[in-house]
């Protein structure tokens, strides 16, 4: 029985515990995922019955087409907000079993699993983020890369598809993608099929043209640098207290992607593989620069916001490893990596399910805060949020209540105090109208009265009891 037990079958026996086992967890958590990014999203394609992309992140469609699929049948909202919590699970789930039926890779097979639980943390309670579905969509690019899956012409097409999709999926996968060939080009003896280098100058002469030519104005904003801040801004991040402070960072939040590189470079260069060493290390550091370039230096913090764009050392410390170094390795070796995996995979998991706590009791008061107010008759509310529990004090929070109360049959809504004075000087008092998120407007006509219920009653400004 023990010479059965194989660095594959251990593979396929960690892959379906972990789609088993984050597919029930998805379900039983379908409340606590809806959270920032993934409420603004759900709200909107229930509303107008459409897909909603934004910032040609085309990406977006792959978290709402189940959903879609479920309000063109008029599913009621809580089977669409469990359909929504597992849509990346079923994504992923895909992806996986084809890495492992069709091209028999237990390595890649790990680089997926990794990317979903690596480096996600806060990203696993609003998990239509583009970012997710772009940077396991470049794990499973890499699989394709190394199995040579770009040959013919269908195969060609497919890749092409893939590396457009993760490319508009999130601005800094265009940074990742850049190592999968380059990578490829020392595996493959220091050169690069045509087919290979045709297809990513095609993407990449796409992707820019629609990043100079069709940029939104929030893209715009997030790369807003002034030429005079770039010095300082320079001079900061080539001063020892920022390497100092990198690593740290590195160190308690990304461990495991840390020590995954570490033992590449260790591999490497016990083989003279010097190239590879210079190419793990370059990625790593000028990733990590461009990160913090963009955000003044100030990029080391361990917040959703910067999750986001740290997801991307997932694959590019675990891919080189896992995909270069893990083929060449002795059978017990594999067998001793392939088993550390499986505790890393379960041990981040099972974090995931503690930390969903924070998100169970935010909604316990959000109904409590909704309910202690709408048995007075209220149900738009006005509060300054800021004064309330910092759980509540979410951009997000008045979408979310809007969802779930109207989920029971009652819509209820809540926004910040200051924008309800606005909007009724703006509106003389018309209580057709309501913001639904910041100082997002709506009129209540606009609402999909299949799936949302809002009154005409005016806002109710209320305190903290």
């Amino acid at each position: 029985m023990i010479k059965k037990i194989t660095p594959f079958t251990i593979t396929a026996a960690a892959a379906v515990l972990f789609v088993a086992s984050h597919f029930v967890a998805a379900v039983l958590l379908y409340k606590e995922r809806l959270f920032l990014d993934s409420t603004y999203y759900f709200f909107h394609v229930l509303n107008e019955e459409s897909f909603r992309i934004e910032h040609q992140r085309i990406i977006l469609a792959l978290s709402q087409c189940l959903l879609l699929a479920g309000v063109k049948m008029h599913l009621s909202t809580t089977a669409l907000l469990k359909v929504y919590s597992v849509t990346p699970v079923i994504y992923t789930a895909i992806l996986i079993f084809i890495t492992i039926v069709y091209f028999k890779s237990e390595a890649g097979a790990w680089l997926i699993i990794l990317c979903n639980t690596c480096g996600v943390y806060f990203l696993y309670f609003s998990p239509m983020y583009e970012v997710c579905y772009a940077v396991t969509t470049l794990g499973f690019l890499w699989v394709l890369t190394e199995r040579r899956f770009y040959q013919t012409p269908v195969q060609a097409f497919i890749y092409l598809v893939l590396l457009m999709v993760a490319l508009l999926g999130y601005p800094l996968i265009a940074f990742g993608c850049i190592f999968i060939p380059a990578y490829h080009y020392l595996t493959g003896g220091k050169k690069l099929p045509f087919q290979l280098v045709a297809m990513y100058a095609f993407a990449f002469a796409v992707w820019l043209a629609m990043k100079f030519f069709f940029i939104s104005d929030y893209e715009k904003s997030k790369i807003s640098i002034a030429p005079a801040e770039y010095p300082g801004i320079i001079k900061a991040l080539f001063s020892p207290q920022f390497f100092v402070s990198a690593v740290k960072y590195l160190t308690l939040h990304y461990k495991e992607n840390m020590l995954a590189a570490a033992v590449f470079v260790a591999i490497a260069t016990r083989g003279k593989r010097y190239g590879f060493i210079a190419l793990q290390l370059i990625s790593i550091a000028a990733f990590v620069w461009i990160v913090n370039f963009g955000y003044r230096a100030d990029g080391l913090i361990h917040s959703n916001n910067f999750e986001r764009m740290y997801l991307l050392l997932v694959p590019l410390c675990f891919a080189p490893l896992l995909l270069i170094a893990y083929p060449g390795m002795a059978t017990w070796s594999k067998t001793l990596l392939v088993a550390c995996l499986f505790g890393v995979g379960c041990y981040k998991s099972l974090g995931l399910w503690q930390h969903s706590s924070y998100y169970t009791q935010r909604l316990q008061m959000l109904s409590d805060f909704k309910d202690n107010y709408a048995k007075d008759g209220c149900t738009k509310l006005a509060a300054d949020l800021a004064s309330f529990a910092p759980e509540l004090d979410e951009w997000s929070t008045g979408m979310e209540m809007l969802i779930y109360s109207s989920e029971r049959g009652k819509g209820c809504i809540v926004s910040d105090k200051p924008m309800v004075e606005k909007l009724n000087q703006l509106h003389a008092g018309d209580n057709n109208y309501f913001i639904i998120r910041l100082d997002e407007v709506m009129k209540r006509s606009e609402l999909n009265p299949r799936y949302f219920n809002l009154d005409t009653s005016a806002y109710c400004f209320v305190s903290k009891k």
